[in-house]
């Protein structure tokens, strides 16, 4: 144990020396006082104090007040990544870098007749070499200031008021605009006296602000609100290298790139010109163009900037995309007729976001009769149309009573189909070949109404065929029947259709009453038979099954309940083999 203890001591004996240099620089660098606005220089050697936490070595600086006053903004210049820090005198951390830089900022703010202690360590054990922190002289910053673009300022603001600068656009630009807000209190957006949103602030790890806009050229205002810190956070790796102890201090800078010349944002479009666009956050660009003669039209809208959304609208128009072009570009292509027309280029959604875009329109004159209004329509008739607004009317007159089966079919959108009148209205979209819409149905002498329109909001090219699914239709309101039989009774409101119905040999029927305007009822007696159904057919049909003996039976059909419409009713008396 006394040999251990002499070799130990031994050891401390040799090392006395460079551990009371280690002291000694320690103590130089704790005591000597540098002032606010002075070239700070250092130097990382091996003899330098080593931080316990990780290995690496630290230089001190005490920074007092000097002729700057009490707020100084310094550069780090050294050939090696180091990380910042400020602390007080007591070794209380007050700020530090989120990472290590070789060119990063710092922000000393002196407390009144104190001062603070910078300490500069190094990213690695083995980071060594001398370094500088460089003073960056910038301008002052005062409440209505007019900004002067990629131009740095400093300035102590009260964290409790609200700040407005205004900043003069000459030329269309992006702009990106870091503040550095130390009190960590503000929110920031730009506006143009109008709206607020033209470009809103982002916040960074720390006191970073960030905005990002496309601006045009005109006049708007930088504004400052206090007790309103933004909740959208950038990530780590997007922040800057900036380290700076509370207080009232904020630095802003500005970095700008021209855009190219003769960027638009709205107004006439014209044909086969890249326009080069600009959308400012938060709103919409509107353009607008004319058709002498029908033409097919194709119009593109590309950007990497926000996911592109075009709308176009004019008389009975209204076609809308998304992204028919590639990636998250929008593509628009139709037939429109001679008119006027307009297109809305914005971002997809709820954001609104802004960027830069390009926009291409390209037209072909045409002849084409689907550019016509749709109109009256036609048992036996075919029709190609060209959807181009969120339906297409067509009137179905007929004359006479019909089995009738209408065909929308399209290779450009997926078709929906209605049929209506004052009793009647049925909608459907997939019962057709592939994504065709199919509506049958018997139909009483009248006017209806067929819409067509798109299901997934789509548009182009269309056909619509209007078919009688029987040669021929009978109409009987009364008078014998029979087992097989299959005809129509034209109901008036309040009546009731009596036939009698004759069985020359033992049936099994069942006797079907079917109408999608009227709530049958079927009502069969005689022979000591009395059956009656309302709705066994399912929805407003109704069905008696009975095994029939040869004679003559009474068989009614009415309406349920007191709505008292009128129609035709499908009258099917089907025997079993």
């Amino acid at each position: 144990m006394k040999r251990f203890s002499a070799f130990r001591f031994g050891r401390l004996a040799r090392s006395l020396p460079w551990l009371i240099l280690s002291l000694v620089l320690a103590s130089v660098q704790a005591e000597t006082q540098e002032h606010l606005g002075d070239v700070l220089r250092g130097e990382l050697t091996s003899h330098s104090p080593v931080n316990q936490n990780d290995g690496t070595r630290y230089y001190r600086h005490l920074i007092c007040e000097g002729d700057a006053g009490k707020v100084g903004l310094y550069r780090f210049n050294g050939p090696f990544k180091a990380r910042l820090s400020v602390t007080s005198i007591e070794s209380d951390l007050l700020g530090s870098s989120q990472r290590h830089t070789d060119n990063g900022l710092l922000l000393v703010q002196l407390p009144d007749d104190a001062c603070l202690t910078v300490i500069v360590s190094g990213a690695t054990d083995n980071a060594y070499g001398p370094y500088r922190l460089e003073p960056v002289n910038i301008q002052p910053l005062a409440m209505d200031d007019t900004l002067i673009l990629n131009t740095e300022y400093l300035s102590q603001l009260d964290p409790s008021l609200a700040y407005r600068f205004e900043l003069p656009i000459p030329e269309s630009l992006e702009l990106d605009l870091t503040l550095f807000d130390t009190s960590g209190s503000f929110t920031a957006f730009i506006g143009d006296g109008e709206q607020r949103d033209l470009a809103d602030a982002v916040a960074c790890e720390g006191s970073e602000l960030q905005l990002h806009a496309y601006l045009a050229a005109g006049n708007y205002q930088l504004v400052l609100l206090p007790n309103e810190r933004p909740n959208a956070m950038r990530a780590r790796s997007d922040c800057a290298d900036f380290t700076s102890n509370p207080g009232q201090a904020v630095h802003l800078h500005s970095q700008t790139i021209a855009l190219p010349a003769g960027s638009r944002s709205g107004g006439e479009l014209p044909e086969r010109e890249v326009i080069n666009g600009l959308l400012t956050q938060g709103s919409h660009d509107a353009y607008h163009f004319s058709l002498a003669r029908p033409s097919s039209v194709q119009i593109d809208l590309r950007s990497s900037d926000f996911d592109a959304y075009l709308v176009l609208t004019g008389p009975d128009v209204d076609v809308r995309d998304d992204d028919s072009g590639s990636g998250s570009d929008a593509s628009i292509t139709t037939t429109l007729p001679a008119g006027d027309y307009q297109l809305v280029a914005r971002d997809f959604g709820a954001l609104y976001r802004a960027g830069r875009y390009q926009l291409w329109m390209e037209t072909h004159p045409v002849k084409n009769a689907l550019l016509e209004q749709p109109g009256e329509i036609h048992l036996g008739d075919r029709i190609e149309g060209q959807l181009n607004s969120t339906s297409h009317h067509y009137n179905l007159i007929l004359e006479q009573p019909a089995e009738m089966t209408v065909d929308v079919t399209s290779d450009d959108f997926d078709p929906e189909l209605t049929l209506s009148n004052s009793v009647i209205n049925r909608t459907d979209a997939d019962s057709g070949l592939g994504n065709g819409a199919r509506i049958s149905e018997h139909l009483a002498p009248g006017t209806y109404q067929l819409d067509v329109s798109a299901a997934d909001r789509g548009n182009g090219r269309y056909t619509i065929s209007v078919a009688n699914s029987a040669d021929t239709i009978r109409i009987q309101n009364d008078g014998i029947v029979t087992p097989g039989d299959r005809f129509y009774g034209e109901f008036e409101r309040g009546q009731t259709l009596q036939y009698w119905l004759v069985a020359d040999d033992p049936a099994s029927v069942r006797i079907r009453a079917s109408s999608h305007t009227l709530d049958t009822i079927l009502r069969l007696s005689g022979r000591g038979l009395v059956l009656e159904n309302d709705d066994h057919g399912g929805s407003t049909h109704s069905m008696i099954e009975v095994d029939l003996i040869p004679g003559t039976f009474t068989l009614e059909v009415s309406e349920w309940g007191s709505d008292h419409n009128s129609g035709i009713i499908l009258i099917e008396i089907l025997a079993d083999d």
